[in-house]
């Protein structure tokens, strides 16, 4: 791993040739959750509460390699140490009515960053759902995260599909369900079927 000493002028080089991208298992529960919580931290507003860890580590359980959940590529330096992971899962697309591969999070620990590590992710993922034959690679950017953006921006392939990411969290999801319109109400609305007369 990558590390200077606090006592000398060494320092260890992690060379990109030394890293392994390989499928997350079982076994790697524990790297998995250092990255999660790497990535809360990451993104989470300091005031904000964090996950509570052993939930977080037994939902990781509970899904990785399982449908529906997550699948994952790990990042690992020659020592087997994390670097970074990616997280991904499939999803039905309707306008190719064919599944497609979301790609919900590259993170690396920032001392590894612009190394090439996301780099590598990216091409395992993207040979993934070229080979599981997905009709499309899709992923979300925050927009103000600007790294990420120069990252993804490298791929000129890539679309804007003018399509805006909603999400509620889980305590608020019952308000959305009251919100929704009853089918009372929409069963009194008249309605033209086109094409018809």
């Amino acid at each position: 791993m990558l590390c200077a000493s606090a006592d000398s002028a060494e320092v260890s080089v992690l060379r990109l040739a030394d890293v392994e991208v390989r499928r997350a298992e079982r076994g790697d529960l524990e790297a998995l959750l250092r990255l999660v919580l790497a990535t809360y931290a990451h993104y989470y507003h300091p005031r904000r509460r964090l996950p509570d860890h052993r939930a977080t580590r037994e939902r990781l359980g509970r899904y990785l390699n399982v449908s529906p959940g997550f699948e994952a590529f790990l990042a690992l330096d020659g020592e087997g140490d994390p670097l970074g992971y990616a997280l991904y899962a499939r999803a039905f697309w309707t306008s190719e009515c064919d599944l497609a591969l979301l790609l919900k999070e590259i993170f690396v620990f920032e001392q590894f960053r612009n190394l090439g590590i996301g780099g590598l992710l990216m091409r395992r993922v993207a040979e993934e759902a070229e080979s599981s034959k997905c009709c499309r690679l899709i992923w979300m950017v925050d927009r103000g995260n600007a790294d990420a953006m120069r990252f993804y921006r490298r791929f000129e392939e890539v679309r804007d599909q003018r399509k805006v990411v909603m999400s509620v969290v889980r305590e608020d999801i019952g308000l959305v369900a009251k919100r929704a319109a009853p089918l009372s109400r929409l069963a009194a609305v008249p309605f033209r079927v086109v094409g018809k007369s």
